[in-house]
């Protein structure tokens, strides 16, 4: 069960639940071409989810990646990842801030001295 306080006196909370951009990186060239900082080719879909129900993914295995941009008010962030399947690589505006192993884990980022404004949150799961 996730339980978020949206309304906090001390700590905001914003859920990043709902549209992210996604591709899949078959070839494993990602990190190497620069997709942390921006994808090249997306499509839409719903995190959280499985990619496997996208039609043309049912059997895929591998690396795949999403990406969101979101506001903050800056200081220290922290990243609550319900689960991801099986490798999980964070990138907060390109610069590397996570990884995780163990898909029905839940983990976590922290970042401190984000500057206020727009940010790109990158996640690279993969399933192999």
């Amino acid at each position: 069960m996730s339980r978020m306080f949206i309304t906090h006196h001390k700590r905001a909370s914003q859920s990043l639940d709902g549209a992210w951009r996604f591709s899949t990186d078959p070839s494993r060239v990602g990190e190497r071409d620069g997709w942390q900082k921006s994808l090249p080719v997306f499509e839409s879909t719903v995190v959280p989810s499985v990619w496997n129900t996208k039609l043309g993914l049912l059997d895929y295995e591998g690396a795949a990646w999403y990406q969101r941009e979101f506001y903050t008010e800056g200081g220290t962030l922290r990243f609550c990842f319900d689960a991801v399947m099986t490798q999980a690589d964070v990138w907060l505006d390109g610069e590397k801030i996570a990884s995780h192993y163990g898909g029905f884990l839940e983990f976590y980022a922290i970042v401190r001295d984000v500057c206020p404004g727009m940010h790109t949150l990158t996640v690279r799961a993969d399933n192999s």
